[in-house]
C-alpha cells in the first residue's frame, strides 16, 4: 500500500479492480474492453453529477454520450460540434423547428429540390397541401421588415415574386407588401397574360 505496482508481463483478474485516488491510471500499449464479447458487460464512464457521461450497450453494439439507453449506434443527447468536413453516405433527416446553415457559398448537386414535398408524392408534405412554399432572400433587414420571396401561394395556386413580412414556420407567407419586378426574356405562355398595369416592351 502506498507505492507503486509495475507488471512487465500480463495481469488477470477475476472479479472487480478498483482502482482510487487522484494519481492518474495509464495504460502504454493496445487495450481491449469486454474480450470475451458478453453483451452484459457495458462500458460506462462517469462525470461529476452524470452516470451515463459515455455508455457503451454491449447487448446492442450502441455508444450513447449522456444516454444510458441509446437508440442509435451513436446516439447524443446534447449539443455537438464536428470541426472539419462531415461525410453522410446515408439520407440526411433533420427534425426541428429551424435548420441554419451558416457558409459563404451552399452547393446542392440534386438537380431537384422539393419544397414542403416527401418523397415520391405530396402525402407526406410538412405543411398541408394548401400551404405556402417559399424561397426567402434576406438582404441584411431587420426580420419585421419586407423581404424580397418567390412565393407558390398555396391558396390560389400562384407565384408571386414580391416582398413579405413572412412567418415561415406557421406555413404562411401572408399577403404580399410590394410586387417585385422581373426582368426576363421571352415569355411563353399557353393561357391569357393578365396585367394590371399594362404591358410595355
Amino acid at each position: 500500500e502506498g507505492a507503486n505496482l509495475t507488471i512487465s508481463g500480463s495481469m488477470t483478474v477475476t472479479g472487480s479492480m478498483t482502482v482510487s485516488g487522484s494519481n492518474t491510471f495509464t495504460v502504454y500499449g493496445p487495450s481491449i474492453f469486454n474480450a470475451d464479447q458478453n453483451a452484459n458487460n457495458d462500458f460506462q464512464v462517469r462525470s461529476s453529477g452524470n452516470a451515463n457521461f459515455i455508455f457503451g450497450d454491449s447487448s446492442t453494439s450502441r455508444l450513447g454520450i449522456n444516454q444510458p439507453t441509446p437508440s442509435y449506434s451513436l446516439d447524443v443527447v446534447g449539443d455537438a460540434k464536428v470541426s472539419s468536413n462531415l461525410t453522410i453516405d446515408g439520407d440526411l433527416i433533420v427534425k426541428g423547428a429551424t435548420t441554419t446553415i451558416s457558409s459563404s457559398n451552399l452547393v446542392i448537386q440534386d438537380s431537384i429540390i422539393g419544397l414542403g414535398f416527401s418523397g415520391s408524392s405530396d402525402a407526406g408534405a410538412i405543411f398541408n397541401n394548401i400551404g405556402d412554399r417559399a424561397i426567402i432572400f434576406g438582404r441584411g433587414a431587420a426580420a419585421s421588415s419586407a423581404l424580397p420571396a418567390i412565393n407558390y401561394d398555396g391558396s390560389n395556386s400562384n407565384i408571386e415574386f414580391a416582398t413579405f413580412i413572412a412567418s415561415p414556420s406557421s406555413g404562411s407567407m401572408g399577403a404580399p407588401q410590394t410586387f417585385i419586378d422581373l426582368s426576363t426574356g421571352n415569355i411563353n405562355a399557353t393561357g391569357f397574360v393578365t396585367a394590371s398595369l399594362g404591358l410595355s416592351g
